[in-house]
């Protein structure tokens, strides 16, 4: 299962597929964008040991609101 570092800046594009699931595995408040460019006012909030599963294949990007969070990508079926 693929992990992330997230910080305070948009990461670069990160390939995801239908159905994988999207863990931020710290206490941080993640963003998760599939817009590009990225943009706070397009993104999901990911907050302290949550999850979203993704609907339709394609990028997203992820920023961390303060400091670092570990993000990890669990492939889906």
């Amino acid at each position: 299962m693929p992990a992330y570092t997230a910080t305070e800046s948009w990461s670069a594009q990160i390939a995801v597929q239908e159905g994988d699931i999207i863990q931020n595995g710290g206490s941080s408040l993640v963003r998760v964008c599939a817009a590009d460019p990225a943009s706070d006012d397009d993104a999901i909030d990911l907050t302290s040991k949550k999850a979203v599963k993704i609907s339709a294949a394609g990028n997203v990007r992820i920023r961390c609101v303060s400091g670092n969070a570990r993000v990890k990508i669990v492939r889906g079926l």
